[in-house]
């Protein structure tokens, strides 16, 4: 069987009856999981090539991304997404596309130009443990994580979670929440240039000195991004970070940024739903009454940073702060979580389309 190295290749979790009758391409199947697929069946890149995931079974085993070579490049890049039916919301969807991985480390990337569009990740960690890194990662390369959900555990292992790739990092429309509450749990990154664009990130109670923090990156920048915490104490950004237009549930977003919002908790004031339940919905509640709302600012700059959508694939009309965005419509209202539609968004060369 030939191996994939451009065009489209396909996961889905509840196909077929083993890994190995699923090659990954249209026409031999759907490999069971990621980490069968980038181990056995993709080849080095000649064009760009995008990962297809899809199915309502978790995708359980750590992904080793670039173990074999792939060799991307700036236009041979690999983007893997979540199939239109299972794109993330500002939330959790436990019968959607999920990699959900227990143990250390829940993605392994080697190579530069790996973006990911939609996905949900959620680790459950048995010790000090990452989203995304390794010792081994690249040196160059951009990567783009736009419209995806990184979800903790909310336990008491030391969780100091990197979301990393690529030399250049970019973090677009991204939910990141429920982190441990050992006092070392929170987005953390500690390599290369990382940019936060209308992220949501929450901590769990009782537990992190901080939610987004720089521990030796080399920039770290923040745009119309919430951090918060649900309870306990200790700078939501810490470190030394630039950008604007961001919002905290402490005092640190107006210490930090020259337009910062202070004081804007977690609750169901500035967000639909804030209990880890598997009902959760960080959009924004329905009229004006949320801090987070119509307080942002366009992104503006080169692609990626030139997007126009939130989490939702809705066109914004006003920046809000945060994941969601009021839409250019009559009127602003968010739908439930269980019927919320995602339009088609996809991340190829670090270019939203």
């Amino acid at each position: 069987m030939a191996l994939i190295t451009s065009g489209t290749a396909y996961v889905d979790t509840v196909a077929g009856t083993n890994d190995s009758s699923h090659g990954g391409s249209s026409g031999s199947g759907a490999c069971l999981t990621l980490a069968y697929l980038v181990a056995y069946r993709l080849g080095t890149l000649t064009g760009p090539l995008v990962v297809d995931c899809h199915g309502s079974t978790a995708d359980t085993v750590q992904p080793d991304i670039g173990d074999t070579a792939i060799s991307t490049t700036a236009t041979n890049t690999l983007t893997i997404r979540a199939n239109a039916a299972d794109r993330a919301v500002p939330g959790w969807d436990a019968n959607k596309y999920r990699l959900s991985v227990t143990g250390t480390l829940l993605c392994r990337i080697r190579e530069g130009y790996v973006n990911f569009d939609g996905v949900q990740f959620e680790l459950i960690p048995t010790g000090a443990a990452n989203f995304f890194t390794d010792t081994a990662r690249s040196s160059s390369g951009i990567s783009v994580f736009s419209g995806c959900v990184f979800k903790g555990d909310g336990g008491s292992a030391y969780q100091c979670r990197e979301i990393g790739g690529a030399a250049t990092r970019y973090y677009i429309n991204c939910l990141v929440y429920n982190l441990g509450t050992h006092g070392n749990s929170y987005l953390a990154f500690g390599y290369g240039a990382n940019y936060l664009y209308n992220c949501t990130v929450v901590g769990a109670a009782s537990g992190p000195d901080c939610v987004v923090r720089n521990d030796g990156a080399t920039s770290v920048e923040c745009k119309n991004t919430y951090a918060g915490r649900t309870s306990g104490s200790g700078a939501c950004f810490y470190g030394t970070l630039a950008g604007d237009y961001n919002a905290s549930s402490d005092t640190s977003a107006d210490t930090k940024f020259g337009t910062g919002i202070n004081s804007v908790a977690v609750n169901t004031t500035n967000f639909v739903d804030v209990t880890v339940d598997g009902g959760e919905d960080f959009h924004l509640p329905v009229g004006t009454g949320s801090a987070l709302y119509d307080v942002g600012n366009a992104p503006g700059g080169s692609a990626p940073l030139n997007y126009t959508t939130d989490i939702d694939g809705d066109t914004v009309a006003t920046w809000c702060i945060g994941v969601d965005s009021r839409p250019a419509a009559a009127t602003f209202v968010p739908y439930p979580l269980s019927s919320r539609a995602r339009g088609g968004l996809l991340v190829l060369n670090g270019g939203l389309q």
